[in-house]
C-alpha cells in the first residue's frame, strides 16, 4: 500500500517539471514583455519631450522660425514637385482635443502660414498679409497657405479669430468660410450666423445632440417649386430619431431672431420657412467620399456646410429618415 504514493509521485513528475517549465517560461516572457513596453514609454516619452522643446524653442522665436520655414519651402521649390494631395498641411494643434469646437495654435513651421485681415466680414483683400506674430487678440483673418511641395500660396477661405497667444504664436478659433453663404433673396446669411442659430434650435430638442449638418438652397434640389425660395438643412444627431413639426419650426424662429433682413423676407412671403431634415448614420460619411470623388477636391476634402452641386445635396437627400 505504501507503494501507491510513491507511484502516484512518479506518474507526476513529469507533469509537475512540464509545470514549473512553463512557469519559467512564462516569467522570462512576462520579463521580456515588460522590458519592451519599458524601452517603448521611454522612447514615447523622449520623443515627447524632444517635440515640446521645438515647440518651445519655434514659439519663442516665431519670426525666425517662418524664416526657416520659408526657407524650406524655396528649398523644396527646386526638387522635383509632387502633388498637393499627397503633401501633409499641419495647419494647427489642438489643445482642446475633447471640445467640439476647439482651440488651435498656429505653428511656425512648414507649411507657410500668412493671415489675411477680415474687412468686417466681407472677403476684401488687404493691402498685405501679415505674420503670425503681427496677429492682434480678437481680430478675424482668413488663413494664407504656401505649400512646401509645390510652392503653392492660396487662401484657405478658413477664417480664425486670434484668442489668446502661446509664446509668440496666436491661438486661434475657427469661425466659418469665407464661401459658405445663405442667399436665395440677397439676405446673405454666412456660416458662423447660421450655425449659431441651429446650435439654439438644438438646443431647444429634448435630448438631442447635434452630430453634424449642411444647407442648401432650395434652387439646387428644385424644391421650391409652388412655393417661396427657402433652406433645405439636413442634420446629424444623437438622442433623437424623430423631428416633430415643432422642432423643425424652432430653427426658422432662431434665424429670423438672428438676421432681421431674414425675418423681414420671411414676414413678407418673400423666403419660405426653412425645412429641417433629419439624416440616418453615415449620410456624411458618404458625402465625405462624394467630395473626395470629385477631381477638383483638396485633400484631404473640406466638409462645406452650404452645399452648392445638386450631387452632394442629393447624398443627404437620399439618406432623410425624418
Amino acid at each position: 500500500m505504501l507503494l501507491w504514493p510513491l507511484l502516484l509521485l512518479l506518474l507526476l513528475l513529469p507533469t509537475l517539471a512540464l509545470l514549473r517549465q512553463q512557469r519559467s517560461q512564462d516569467a522570462r516572457l512576462s520579463w521580456l514583455a515588460g522590458l519592451q513596453h519599458r524601452v517603448a514609454w521611454g522612447a514615447l516619452v523622449w520623443a515627447a519631450t524632444w517635440q515640446r522643446r521645438r515647440l518651445e524653442q519655434s514659439t519663442l522665436h516665431v519670426h525666425q522660425s517662418q524664416q526657416q520655414a520659408l526657407r524650406w519651402c524655396l528649398q523644396g521649390a527646386q526638387r522635383p514637385h509632387c502633388s498637393l494631395r499627397r503633401s501633409t498641411g499641419v495647419l494647427g494643434l489642438n489643445l482642446q482635443p475633447e471640445q467640439p469646437h476647439g482651440l488651435y495654435l498656429l505653428p511656425p513651421g512648414a507649411p507657410f502660414i500668412e493671415l489675411l485681415p477680415v474687412k468686417e466680414g466681407t472677403q476684401e483683400e488687404a493691402a498685405s498679409t501679415l505674420l503670425l506674430a503681427e496677429a492682434q487678440q480678437g481680430k478675424e483673418y482668413e488663413l494664407v497657405l504656401t505649400d512646401r511641395a509645390s510652392l503653392t500660396r492660396c487662401r484657405l477661405g478658413d477664417v480664425v479669430r486670434v484668442v489668446g497667444a502661446y509664446n509668440q504664436c496666436p491661438v486661434v478659433r475657427f469661425i466659418c468660410r469665407l464661401d459658405q453663404t445663405l442667399s436665395v433673396r440677397g439676405e446673405d446669411i454666412g456660416e458662423d450666423l447660421f450655425s449659431e442659430a441651429l446650435g439654439r434650435a438644438v438646443g431647444q430638442w429634448a435630448g438631442a445632440k447635434l452630430l453634424d449638418h449642411g444647407c442648401v438652397e432650395s434652387s439646387i434640389l428644385d424644391s421650391s417649386a409652388g412655393s417661396a425660395p427657402h433652406y433645405e438643412v439636413f442634420v446629424a444627431l444623437r438622442g433623437l430619431r424623430n423631428l416633430s413639426e415643432e422642432n423643425r419650426d424652432k430653427l426658422d424662429h432662431c434665424l429670423q431672431e438672428a438676421s432681421p433682413r431674414y425675418k423681414s423676407l420671411r414676414f413678407w412671403g418673400s423666403v419660405g420657412p426653412a425645412r429641417v431634415h433629419l439624416v440616418g448614420q453615415g449620410a456624411f460619411r458618404a458625402l465625405r467620399a462624394a467630395l473626395a470623388a470629385c477631381p477638383s477636391s483638396p485633400f484631404p476634402p473640406a466638409m462645406p456646410r452650404v452645399l452648392r452641386h445638386r450631387h452632394l445635396a442629393q447624398c443627404l437627400q437620399e439618406r432623410v429618415v425624418s
